[in-house]
This record gives C-alpha cells, structure tokens and sequence, in this order.
C-alpha cells in the first residue's frame, strides 16, 4: 500500500483573506511563530532567555 494509496496533494492558500482576529502574531510571521512554539515544546523543561516569553 504505502505513499501509493495516499490522496496527497499540495494546498495554495495564496490571497487567501483572513480575518485580524484570527491571525498570530503579524502578517508574514507565520513561520518565526511556528519556530518559537516547536522550540519551547522541544525544551519544556528548559527556559532559553533568547526566546520571548
């Protein structure tokens, strides 16, 4: 079976309109958001003073 039998394509959400209430943090920060959030749950234990809060 395998990748084979996987429905899996690519999603484009360009010019896709969102509301402010929904976004985090600022407009093109999506990825540095995801960045700061994968590192604090990677160290949870840990608190590194590089990282906001």
């Amino acid at each position: 079976m395998g990748i084979k039998c996987s429905n899996t394509v690519e999603v484009y959400f360009d010019n896709t309109p969102i509301p402010a209430e929904n976004l985090i943090g600022g407009v093109c920060d999506g990825f540095k958001e995801q960045e700061i959030c994968r590192r604090r749950s990677e160290n949870a234990d840990f608190a590194d003073p590089k990282l906001p809060p």
